[in-house]
C-alpha cells in the first residue's frame, strides 16, 4: 500500500468538475488498500439517501430501491458516535431485524465481507465514508490498525471536499423558496421576527408564515430545532 502522506498536501486542486473530483477519490482510495468507497450524508428526517459510490452495483442498487439505509446499523452507529467501526462489529453488536439480516446477505453476496465506516463531520452536515477491502479479514484488521488515523483522516477529507463544494451529492435538499432560505439564515443568526420583517422588507405577518413553512418543510417544533436539523442535513 502507497504510504497516504505520498499525496501532495493531502488536498483536491481547485477548479476540478464533480466527476474528476469523484474519480480522484475512487483512485485515492485504491492507492490506500481499498476496493471502493461508498460516502453519504447522514440525514435525520429524509426517507431518501444521496450518495457517491464504486461499490457492486448489484449492492448500491438493492440498498437504495429497498431502503435499507432506513435500517442500515452502520449509518445509525455513525449517526451517534464519533468512532470508526467495522461493518463486522456493527452488525454484530446490533438488534438482527428482518431488514438488517437481509441487507447482511447482501452486503456478503455481492462481495462486500470486510468495510471499515469513518464518521465524518464538517459545518455543512454529518456523514459516513465507507471503505471496502477486498481480501483476508487478517490483513483488512491489519491494515485498519496500522493506518487508524491516516485514514480517518482522508475519510474527512474526502467528505469535507464534496461537502463543501457539492453537498447536494450528499444530502437529500430540503425544498425551500429563496424566501424561505433567506430567512432562515436570519433565524440562525437568532434574529426576531421584527429585525427579520425589516431586514427582508416585509410585514411581521409575512414573517411569521416563512417562519411557519420553514418549520412544517423541516419538520422541527421550533426554531431551535429549525436550526439544528437544517444544520444537520447540510441545509444552511
Amino acid at each position: 500500500m502507497n504510504n497516504l502522506h505520498s499525496y501532495p498536501n493531502m488536498e483536491f486542486a481547485s477548479g476540478h468538475s464533480f466527476e474528476e473530483v469523484e474519480e480522484h477519490i475512487f483512485i485515492r482510495a485504491a492507492q490506500a488498500g481499498f476496493a471502493g468507497v461508498f460516502i453519504t450524508g447522514i440525514s435525520s428526517i429524509s426517507q431518501d439517501i444521496k450518495l457517491i459510490s464504486n461499490f457492486p452495483g448489484e449492492f448500491i442498487s438493492a440498498y437504495c430501491r429497498h431502503k435499507y439505509f432506513l435500517h442500515d446499523p452502520v449509518l445509525h452507529h455513525c449517526a451517534l458516535h464519533h468512532k470508526p467501526v467495522t461493518w463486522h462489529d456493527s452488525y454484530s453488536a446490533s438488534l438482527m431485524t428482518k431488514e438488517t439480516r437481509s441487507l447482511h446477505q447482501l452486503s456478503l453476496a455481492s462481495g462486500i465481507e470486510h468495510c471499515l465506516a469513518v464518521p465524518t463531520f464538517t459545518n455543512k452536515g454529518a456523514g459516513v465514508v465507507n471503505l471496502f477491502f477486498r481480501g483476508a479479514r487478517e490483513d483488512f484488521l491489519q491494515l485498519c490498525t496500522g493506518k487508524y488515523a491516516e485514514l480517518i483522516g482522508l475519510s474527512q477529507l474526502f467528505f469535507g471536499e464534496l461537502s463543501k463544494n457539492y453537498p447536494e451529492k450528499l444530502f437529500m435538499q430540503f425544498k425551500l423558496t429563496n424566501r424561505e432560505r433567506e430567512c432562515l439564515q436570519f433565524i440562525v443568526k437568532g434574529l426576531s421576527n421584527l429585525e427579520i420583517s425589516r431586514l427582508m422588507n416585509v410585514s411581521r405577518d409575512r414573517v411569521k408564515e416563512l417562519v411557519s413553512l420553514i418549520l412544517k418543510k423541516l419538520e422541527a417544533a421550533n426554531r431551535t430545532e429549525a436550526v439544528m436539523i437544517a444544520a444537520k442535513n447540510g441545509a444552511l
